[in-house]
């Protein structure tokens, strides 16, 4: 069987002098050589998972004092591996004493082993030395081959330096006299090549320093590294635990080793401690509402953003909140009243809207022009025979609607030229169509009784042209001279001239002034001229003519005011004398009407100064920091993290832009603290946040703490600490960045 090849590493130790707790070197063997009067001046050292032999000293010295002692430091694959020790004793190179050992190997923990010198006989006996050498060897080669990688070997040569130069050149931990030592152990404490230290008992071994803060000595506060701290918000703990940091902007304080808003609790996410109290407000939340002091995220029951109370949506008329913090339907403003909102749509249902609909509108209707009850479709009343909208429909004032022949003058039925041409009218105001001998008339006169003779075209045959050539028939009598009252010509039925339209009655026709009779919607001025205001015109008044203010085109109105076009892209109708959008008021500035569905929005076409909210146009004088946007853009909320109002349709932090990652607007300025989330440390006097990636020696620090230069030759980590590898250099020392030390 090959043997496979186990450096030795040994390491000489005075038999008197030696502190040697079993865990301080690791895995090895500690080795006791009883010389028993052998007279040996070296000592030739090999084990049985190694063909190196190892002498110590390295030149003979005198005869050694008994007994020697030497470290044996092995690999921990040989963990529960049994390893033999032969020594031999030399004197001028020569074997003048022999013995072997053995133990099994522990992982991290020294094992004694002691070996008892034998004498040999001198070189020249062969018989003697033949059979010790092949009894030895036999043994040594039959029960230990095997075991242990040439490779795990040469970690072990790679691993400690045995010989005498151990020193701040070649040993990051400390050094037992000639031996580096990784330095992490309280028996062997020290960095730097520096001797080693035994730390007081109860104390640990810290980055290359007995640290004395553990339960025991830190009972009330908490370690920085080996220093026990007073508990504070920035170093909270207790009982020697290593501090942490609270959040500043959820605790103010520390007390029992726990973060603390004043008597309570540290704040839950979403609130921040003022004044010793959790508070919930437009800095902690500002993406969510304020419900019982707590932080709740934006839903239908409990609706807001920007740290405002929560309100609960009606849920007849909404079903979402918006990005805005707005009850909404859908995408969509909440509901009107009078309409429900069903799968995101706002749709016009009984038992929702007690007027009529028009289309999925509710109307009050109340209107003529959208008339109607109990959710049932709208419809128009006629404009000649009604003025209103009642509970029992259309009518004139508060009465039913004019029959036919009639028209609706202010709160009255009339019988008149406009409303029955082709008829009279009788005593009692009906429109009489079908004339009669005793019902005689035309173009709406009084109806005349012509006794004996006979009714022909709306006149009297008594009376006519022939017999009556200059004046009018009452009836079957000839008024010769017309008068406003019995008014004609020619033998035509005399009619009573309208005050309103008439001054007087010349030539036997009604005239106004010198003029002909003023036409419907004028009335007759004092001055004998025709005019149109709201005395005589139910529509619009195009100059002095009325028009029926039903043209969205060119003339729409009522009242007798000034006709009016109804121009896109704000209207596209024109009822009731009003310009509409479809049923709705015409639109605002920033606005156009859909036409096809007849409502009012605002988008990117409509030139809205400032943005959309929904289908308003909030001006960009109106703009705020809840409702912010420019050039028809929607409207959105301001962080009130970064920005307090808005200008210029950008959220802006005083008079300049909103603040950047790390930063807070605080006082219409951006500010870098520990409670503005800056990853890094805070520059140029709190105003510039330098995130923990771009941390430098010059600018050093995390948690918005103040960036501060490293110095004593330390470098900033990535952890935006200046330390010189686990140290910090302090005082009189610099850091050695390639020992990590403090010189």
């Amino acid at each position: 069987m090959k043997r496979l090849a186990a450096a030795l590493l040994l390491v000489s130790v005075a038999s008197c002098q030696c502190w040697n707790p079993s865990a301080q070197y690791g895995t090895a063997l500690f080795l006791i050589v009883h010389l028993n009067g052998v007279p040996a001046e070296q000592l030739e050292v090999s084990l049985s998972t190694s063909e190196t032999k190892v002498r110590r000293p390295e030149a003979a010295a005198g005869a050694l004092v008994d007994p020697q002692t030497m470290r044996v430091l092995l690999p921990d694959a040989l963990a529960g591996q049994s390893v033999t020790v032969a020594v031999d004793g030399l004197v001028a190179g020569v074997a003048r004493g022999r013995g072997q050992g053995s133990a099994t190997v522990v992982a991290g923990v020294e094992v004694d082993v002691e070996v008892t010198l034998e004498p040999v006989m001198m070189p020249g006996d062969a018989g003697h030395d033949a059979g010790v050498d092949a009894g030895f060897d036999a043994g040594f080669d039959g029960g230990f081959d095997g075991g242990v990688d040439a490779g795990v070997d040469a970690g072990i040569d790679a691993g400690v330096d045995a010989g005498p130069s151990c020193g701040p050149g070649n040993c990051s931990g400390c050094c037992d006299r000639d031996v580096c030592l990784d330095g992490a152990d309280a028996g062997a404490c020290g960095s730097g090549g520096r001797a080693c230290q035994v730390c007081a008992s109860g104390d640990v071994c810290q980055n290359g320093q007995c640290a004395g803060c553990d339960a025991v000595k830190c009972p009330n506060g908490c370690c920085v590294g080996s220093t026990c701290v007073t508990p504070s918000a920035a170093q909270c703990g207790v009982l020697g635990q290593s501090c942490f940091a609270c959040e500043g902007a959820l605790a103010n304080l520390c007390q029992g080793g726990q973060c603390r808003c004043g008597l309570n609790a540290a704040c839950d996410v979403g609130q921040r401690c003022v004044n010793n109290a959790c508070v919930c407000d437009a800095t902690s939340c500002p993406n969510g509402c304020c419900e019982g002091g707590q932080c709740r995220t934006p839903a239908p029951g409990r609706c807001g953003v920007g740290g405002r109370a929560c309100v609960a949506c009606d849920s007849n008329v909404a079903n979402a909140c918006s990005a805005t913090g707005d009850c909404a339907c859908g995408d969509n403003a909440p509901c009107a009243t009078g309409q429900r909102c069903m799968n995101g749509q706002c749709v016009c249902v009984s038992g929702a809207c007690a007027g009529c609909c028009q289309g999925n509108q509710c109307q009050p209707g109340n209107d003529p022009f959208t008339c109607g009850s109990g959710a049932a479709s709208c419809f128009s009343c006629d404009p000649v025979r009604a003025n209103s909208c009642g509970p029992g429909g259309c009518g004139c004032g508060a009465g039913a609607t004019c029959p036919v022949g009639q028209r609706c003058s202010g709160s009255s039925c009339v019988c008149d030229s406009e409303s029955c041409p082709n008829g009279c009218c009788s005593a009692t105001g009906q429109c009489v169509t079908v004339t009669s001998n005793s019902q005689c008339g035309t173009g709406g006169a009084a109806c005349a009784d012509c006794g004996a003779d006979t009714c022909i075209a709306g006149r009297c045959s008594s009376c006519n042209g022939m017999n009556c050539p200059t004046g009018c028939c009452s009836g079957a009598s000839c008024v010769s001279a017309p008068t406003f009252v019995a008014c004609g010509s020619a033998g035509a039925a005399c009619r009573a001239c309208d005050s309103r339209l008439a001054d007087s009655c010349t030539g036997g026709a009604c005239r106004c002034g010198s003029g002909a009779q003023c036409a419907a919607g004028q009335f007759c001025s004092d001055a004998g001229t025709c005019l149109c205001n709201s005395t005589s015109c139910n529509g619009c008044c195009q100059g002095d003519t009325c028009l029926p203010g039903t043209d969205a085109g060119s003339a729409c109105g009522t009242g007798g005011g000034a006709c009016v076009a109804c121009a896109a892209p704000r209207a596209n109708t024109c009822a009731l004398g009003s310009c509409r959008c479809g049923n709705n008021p015409a639109c605002g500035p920033g606005q156009r009407c859909n036409p096809d569905a007849g409502v009012c929005v605002c988008d990117s076409t409509t030139g809205c100064s400032g943005c959309c909210a929904g289908s308003s146009c909030v001006d960009a004088g109106s703009t705020t920091v809840t409702a912010c946007g420019a050039s028809s853009l929607a409207c959105a909320p301001c962080d009130t993290r970064f920005a307090d109002n808005c200008a210029g349709g950008s959220c802006k932090c005083g008079s300049g832009p909103a603040c950047g990652a790390g930063l807070l607007c605080i006082g219409g300025a951006c500010r870098c603290t520990t409670q503005s989330g800056c990853s890094g440390c805070c520059a140029a006097g709190g105003t510039q946040c330098v995130p923990l990636a771009a941390t430098s020696n010059g600018q050093c620090g995390s948690g918005g703490a103040a960036c501060a230069a490293c110095t004593n030759g330390n470098v900033c980590n990535n952890q935006g600490a200046c330390r010189c590898g686990g140290n910090v250099c302090t005082g009189m020392t610099s850091c050695v960045l390639n020992l990590g030390l403090c010189l």
